[in-house]
């Protein structure tokens, strides 16, 4: 069995059993939250990591404002080069580079502009998140399914299948950030 079904099969058996769309959150704010915390102790405003999942898979993500998340998750043709990046420590030009040049299959591109973390409705003020899968149609989680063609329940799955796959790519993130803070990291 291929990585990707086995995290495709594990994403479903996680997602399944809750119903997020009547609840505030999913998976992805604890974790977003950690790592804009992470981000700010340490001055930083772009992180970029190996998915460990996933061989030739990278997640990357920039900090806009103060509480805002732009990440980006992708496949990248030429593994070596982006190793390069994230050995140097170019973590701005590495999330320049996964969004710019990835592979578009598979790609996940989140504005998490709202509160920390995905939300399945807007909060009664203030931003909403969207969600681009695979470069194509974003979804945008304002609440209103009806007005993006799709019924409540794929409005649903669609939010648990990304709130999933977000929360993975943060942990991701968040384990480069611990891996980093070891003192026996090395430092290039």
């Amino acid at each position: 069995m291929g990585v990707r079904r086995i995290w495709a099969t594990a994403i479903l058996l996680v997602v399944g059993a809750s119903g997020v769309i009547d609840s505030h959150e999913g998976q992805s704010p604890d974790a977003a939250d950690q790592l804009i915390k992470a981000l700010r102790e340490r001055k930083m405003q772009h992180l970029a990591a190996r998915d460990p999942a996933e061989k030739g898979r990278y997640v990357a993500a920039t900090m806009i404002g103060d509480s805002q998340l732009l990440l980006v998750s992708a496949r990248y043709s030429q593994p070596a080069l982006f190793d390069e990046r994230l050995y140097r420590g170019d973590h701005q030009g590495a999330y320049t580079e996964l969004n710019a040049a990835s592979v578009r299959d598979g790609k996940l591109f989140v504005q998490d502009l709202g509160e920390p973390g995905l939300r399945p409705t807007r909060p009664a003020e203030g931003a909403f998140d969207i969600v681009y899968r695979s470069g194509g149609k974003g979804t945008s989680f304002d609440g209103n399914w009806k007005a993006q063609g799709l019924s409540k329940k794929e409005y649903q799955d669609v939010f648990e299948l990304v709130d999933a796959q977000y929360a993975h790519a943060l942990e991701a993130l968040l384990s480069a950030v611990e891996r980093a803070d070891s003192p026996l990291a090395a430092k290039p």
